[in-house]
């Protein structure tokens, strides 16, 4: 498992969430479980940029997160969906008995009242983050493109 502590960048106070994942989650399970955490209702296609190296389009869509971070690396993921910016960083890796449970959302603060998502409960956060990696959410239609920096 990994422990990530993701911030939504462009909102002051700075938002974040301390999110369980297992380390073979691939990077859109992991892309939509970050969506999920702060509470998006549709889904992008997964954007992560790692280092220089940028996976969108299906690239790394098998890859799982052991292979690309490690403990103390940071990382991106951009939903175009909901114009949001999230910076991820790998804060311990540890194991556990069953990963059945996870990804869950251990903490955090909410986002800015005025977006509809001031309220943080981490059970909500929880179901919304495993609700998402499964694929119970609809993927939102965007074009790709406008990702690009």
């Amino acid at each position: 498992m990994y422990d990530l502590r993701v911030s939504c960048v462009g909102w002051q106070p700075l938002p974040w969430r301390l999110v369980a994942v297992s380390a073979d989650s691939t990077l859109p399970e992991l892309h939509r479980t970050i969506q999920g955490a702060f509470g998006a209702r549709c889904v992008s296609e997964h954007c992560v940029v790692i280092g220089q190296t940028r996976y969108e389009g299906g690239k790394g869509s098998r890859s799982p997160l052991r292979r690309v971070v490690d403990v103390g690396g940071v990382f991106e993921c951009h939903d175009v969906a909901g114009d949001r910016l999230y910076v991820a960083e790998v804060v311990r890796s540890y194991e556990v008995p069953s990963r059945r449970h996870h990804p869950k959302v251990l903490g955090g603060e909410g986002m800015p009242a005025e977006s509809r998502l001031g309220h943080f409960d981490p059970r909500v956060a929880t179901w919304c983050a495993q609700d998402a990696c499964r694929g119970y959410y609809p993927r939102a239609e965007s074009s790709m493109g406008s990702m690009r920096r």
